[in-house]
């Protein structure tokens, strides 16, 4: 069959196959190395920074507590001040956190944990004031009981959601992780067997291309050695539709037109 193509259609066919192969190679590397960027995106600039958010909120959470706690222990009513200051930027950076999470979601299962962490901090900030409100009164015995009563309840559901949350976003980043690793293993896999496959291919096609010329050409050199001896009853015995078979049959009318002459 490669006899009836053209030297340099042979060539140019088996080059094209290899770069062909090496374009296959080339496009799978671009693709998983895209999948791999992707998944490395979501574990750091997604993932991370939504686990770092909830445990912030958490901090800032347990923060509100300590500091209503502080001012019940304190009798100045300016140092209660200042700490009742200080939980409303606690709150205030509470939200900021809350409305930061809010714009990072996106999954549905992330949107029902941000419903359930903004439902609980409303209670939880209702149980909060009312402390603080006593607190700021002097009515110390009931905003004790309110704290180690209703706020503390409403703080520990917020915290336990808030963690769950935390929970949640981690495994959220190892499966990130777990898919970029597997999509590096497969880039690796595929690469490694087009390659294979493009080495062995170029071996086949090296050898059958060259055996398609030097064969022909062994059979030719072999003619010329019989005329040069002064044999010219020999032929070459050449099918091919080539350069090479071509050049046989120049050969082979040359030999008959030496015949004629002598």
């Amino acid at each position: 069959m490669l006899t009836n193509l053209k030297i340099g259609t042979r060539l140019a066919a088996g080059f094209a196959l290899i770069l062909a192969l090496l374009l296959v190679i080339t496009g799978t590397g671009l693709n998983r190395m895209g999948a791999m960027s992707a998944d490395t995106d979501k574990i750091v600039s997604h993932y991370y920074a939504q686990d770092r958010m909830a445990r912030d909120l958490a901090e800032q959470v347990f923060l509100v507590s300590r500091l209503i706690r502080t001012v019940l222990l304190m009798d100045n009513q300016a140092d209660k001040q200042v700490n009742a200051q200080k939980v409303g930027k606690a709150v205030e950076t509470f939200d900021e956190l809350a409305r930061a999470l809010e714009a990072s979601t996106r999954s549905v299962e992330s949107r029902a944990i941000l419903a359930e962490i903004l439902k609980l901090h409303t209670k939880a900030r209702e149980g909060n004031g009312k402390v603080l409100a006593l607190a700021m009164a002097g009515k110390d015995a009931e905003a004790n009981r309110m704290l180690f009563g209703e706020a503390r309840a409403s703080t520990q559901a917020l915290q336990d959601s808030l963690g769950r949350a935390s929970k949640y976003f981690r495994e959220q980043l190892e499966k990130a992780h777990i898919r970029a690793a597997a999509a590096h293993e497969e880039a690796t896999l595929i690469m490694l067997t087009v390659m294979g496959l493009a080495l062995a291919l170029g071996a086949v096609l090296a050898f059958l291309i060259t055996r398609s010329i030097l064969q022909p050409l062994r059979t030719m050199g072999a003619v010329i050695e019989t005329v040069a001896q002064g044999d010219l009853t020999q032929r070459v015995e050449i099918d091919s539709k080539d350069e090479l078979g071509e050049l046989g049959r120049t050969l082979n009318r040359t030999n008959e037109g030496l015949r004629e002459m002598v």
